[in-house]
């Protein structure tokens, strides 16, 4: 992303929002749900970003270099903290502005969805932050 200049990014942020609800027994509930039965799993972007383990490393890196600040949330505490947002399909990447809040969809659910690898995810996310910087 090397023609996005660090001012222009600087004015928002990226929210990643997880179709899965915050708190120990949610997280662990939806961990062993990932590995049992990946197939059936609610959320499309934690499965390409996240591993038994932990966040992927490549998924880590590819955030760590963006020129955006980030924030992820789950699903209830986006739904607190945006409330008019909260009829929004999950998982959703929205970008927001840092001086009136005003928050759009980046990457949609639908598109999420049919990402089908991480390195998919990433180019998607790359040319949608292209675009949106060239609007």
């Amino acid at each position: 992303m090397d023609n996005v200049s660090i001012d222009e990014s600087s004015k928002y942020h990226l929210l990643f929002v997880y179709n899965g609800d915050s708190g120990l027994l949610n997280i662990l509930k939806d961990w062993i749900h990932k590995i049992v039965i990946p197939s059936t799993y609610d959320c499309q972007l934690c499965a390409l970003t996240y591993g038994n383990t932990g966040m992927k490393k490549e998924w880590h890196r590819f955030i760590s270099n963006l020129s955006y600040k980030t924030l992820f949330l789950h699903r209830n505490d986006f739904q607190k903290e945006y409330s008019n947002l909260k009829d929004i399909p999950l998982p959703c990447i929205f970008i927001e502005q840092e001086h009136d809040k005003f928050v759009e969809v980046l990457l949609d659910a639908d598109t999420i969805n049919q990402q089908k690898t991480l390195d998919q995810l990433m180019d998607t996310c790359t040319r949608s932050l292209e675009s949106f910087t060239q609007q």
